[in-house]
């Protein structure tokens, strides 16, 4: 981090002369510890969602079945059910707050990477798509869903501004580890891209049922491609970033709540689709 240039880091330098500084360092390291600790709470969450035993719990399982799984839920309504918020909506708000508060971190802190810059172009893609490609369905969000997914846009921008200035150092950057998160980000925006031009494509009838997705990525890499992608994305980012602490949490936190509903998505394709549903795996190649 450039402590002499504009921005955020100048304020701390200029800080530094006087006795405030100790005091604006000590916060700035207690909201990356926080931010730190949201990270892994939010991930330890999701398996509340989950049928493990002992762990999973029934109505937040239920809150977490949405879009095509959402025909999974039990037939009674459940909590806030009545509340529930139109898919479009919902989406839409997640890429627009991410944009707007990763806009604002790097207007007031700069980047010591170019990570952040990355993020804003995968959050301006996503935006631009919402607004324009995906076909939203007539179902709705649940609240508490509507209020994770914000959850993590507005944690993501600001942690990843911490670790480069309270008190996570200066990234370890290597280059040529820097060049392949580069390349995965090209690649993997690319496919996901496409993926959700694949999905947009798909006719559905008047009663709003889906179709089997028929595009290579859908039965060469895996079921959920465009969630493939995204896991691989947040990798790419996090190779950018220097391998920071929170850019690995993120990651943590994108690759199990996508795992988890790309192996639902998974079970739902084979038991609507059977024969016809050729993907071999769920999220991962080789692996899952």
């Amino acid at each position: 981090w450039d402590f002499e240039g504009d921005g955020l880091g100048a304020v701390i330098h200029a800080m530094s002369d006087g006795s405030g500084w100790i005091d604006s360092s000590r916060r700035l390291e207690y909201a990356l510890l926080f931010a730190r600790a949201a990270w892994i709470v939010a991930t330890c969450s999701i398996f509340l969602c989950t049928d493990l035993p002992l762990v999973g719990i029934g109505f937040l399982k239920q809150v977490t079945l949405y879009g095509k799984l959402s025909s999974l839920r039990a037939k009674s309504p459940i909590i806030l059910d009545s509340f529930g918020i139109p898919t479009k909506v919902v989406w839409t708000s997640y890429y627009a707050i991410g944009l707007a508060l990763n806009a604002a971190c790097l207007w007031a802190g700069g980047s010591a990477t170019w990570a952040p810059v990355l993020l804003q172009l995968h959050l301006l893609r996503r935006l631009w798509e919402c607004l324009r490609i995906t076909r939203f369905s007539n179902r709705t969000a649940h609240p508490l869903q509507a209020l994770v997914g914000v959850g993590f846009y507005t944690l993501l921008p600001p942690s990843l501004l911490l670790e480069h200035v309270g008190g996570g150092g200066r990234p370890v950057m290597n280059k040529g580890v820097a060049a392949i998160g580069w390349m995965g980000f090209a690649v993997c925006s690319l496919a996901q891209h496409v993926a959700h031009i694949h999905l947009a494509s798909l006719h559905r009838g008047s009663n709003g049922e889906y179709q089997l997705p028929h595009h290579w990525l859908f039965r060469v890499v895996s079921s959920c491609p465009h969630y493939t992608s995204e896991i691989l994305l947040y990798l790419s980012l996090s190779l950018v970033d220097g391998g920071s602490p929170c850019s690995w949490l993120a990651l943590c936190f994108t690759a199990t709540n996508l795992s988890l509903t790309a192996a639902r998505t998974h079970a739902w394709y084979k038991a609507r689709f059977g024969a016809a549903f050729q993907a071999r795996w769920a999220i991962m190649p080789w692996l899952y």
